[in-house]
């Protein structure tokens, strides 16, 4: 139970920080593909900032959720996509519900696949600290 919580506030922390820069990066790195240009570069640097208006809260629910689910997963691929479909459900879940987000169902699915880039990427960070933390209390 106490590696369960420590599981969950460590991962809700790396999530928090990690993944709304990651979900902005996939949202910047869509719209150069859309329409290259070297502007179209620099305004990916732009948009990270403001990951965290956006991100924050869904980042925080997977957090909790991948660190409720970390102990029963003891591969790093089982892990990391297991944080990615959360990460994924969990912005879609929360641009579908939130009256600000999007209100198409394109929208909907741009948002959480965001949010399933930013999850496969925090869990990826996440996992290593997993495995130390599990070995010291082996």
């Amino acid at each position: 139970m106490k590696q369960t919580i420590g599981n969950v506030i460590l991962s809700t922390v790396v999530f928090c920080v990690a993944g709304p820069p990651f979900g902005a990066l996939a949202f910047g790195v869509w719209g150069v593909a859309l329409q290259p240009s070297p502007e179209a570069f620099l305004g990916i640097l732009w948009v990270l900032p403001f990951g965290y208006f956006v991100g924050l809260i869904p980042a925080a629910l997977t957090g909790i959720g991948v660190g409720m689910v970390a102990p029963r997963l003891r591969n790093a691929v089982a892990f990391i996509l297991a944080s990615a479909m959360i990460g994924f459900l969990v912005a879609g879940g929360w641009a579908a519900w939130n009256g600000t987000g999007p209100t198409n169902w394109s929208g909907i699915a741009n948002f959480a696949a965001m949010g399933g880039f930013a999850g496969l990427c925090s869990g990826g960070l996440v996992w290593p600290m997993l495995g130390r933390s599990r070995a010291v209390a082996a």
